[in-house]
């Protein structure tokens, strides 16, 4: 009973932090790195809301440029994945984030250099390259390394149907005394 409990309390979880709440929690951790950085690199910026203005140019931080949905994707891949332990979740989750935040930083650092020093189109040449590109295999093969540095076997979403199936099965021939 205690695994119903464990694939329960997961899809719970999952369904509670939407990435709504991700963007409020990220939303700070990525745009101030970046104003500060920029502040570093001698580019004055100007921080209103969701806006850095440099170099007469406004730099719109809209929803997807904080990518709550690449750290929902870690985290549903995190918890839709059997036999891990809590403890090692929660670690997996930070370190994820950790490594997506940088990685969205650089990203947003690069993207600003690249539309203040040449121009829009390029910018938006190499955004949607990194947007479609970049990031899906990068969330591939962060978790590809995130498996095999925390040791981790079973296979999202895949393991827990198998061993609910072979629950049901067991139980159907009277071999489970469950």
């Amino acid at each position: 009973m205690k695994y119903q409990y464990s694939l329960f309390s997961r899809l719970i979880f999952l369904l509670v932090i939407q990435p709504s709440l991700l963007y409020i929690i990220f939303f700070p951790l990525t745009i101030y790195p970046v104003y500060f950085l920029l502040s570093i690199f001698n580019f004055n910026p100007i921080l209103q809301e969701n806006i850095i203005s440099v170099s007469n140019s406004q730099l719109v931080f809209i929803s997807a440029c904080i990518a709550p949905y690449a750290y929902y994707l870690m985290l549903a891949l995190i918890l839709l994945t059997k036999d891990i332990h809590p403890v090692k979740r929660v670690k997996m989750f930070f370190l994820s984030s950790l490594l997506i935040l940088l990685a969205n930083i650089a990203r947003i650092l690069f993207l600003t250099f690249i539309y203040i020093n040449y121009s829009y189109d390029l910018f938006q040449s190499f955004h949607i390259a990194i947007w479609l590109l970049i990031s899906t295999l990068y969330i591939a093969l962060l978790w590809i390394v995130l498996s095999r540095v925390f040791r981790i076997s079973s296979i999202p979403i895949y393991s827990d149907f198998k061993y609910l199936l072979d629950h049901v099965k067991l139980k159907k021939k009277g071999l489970n005394k469950h």
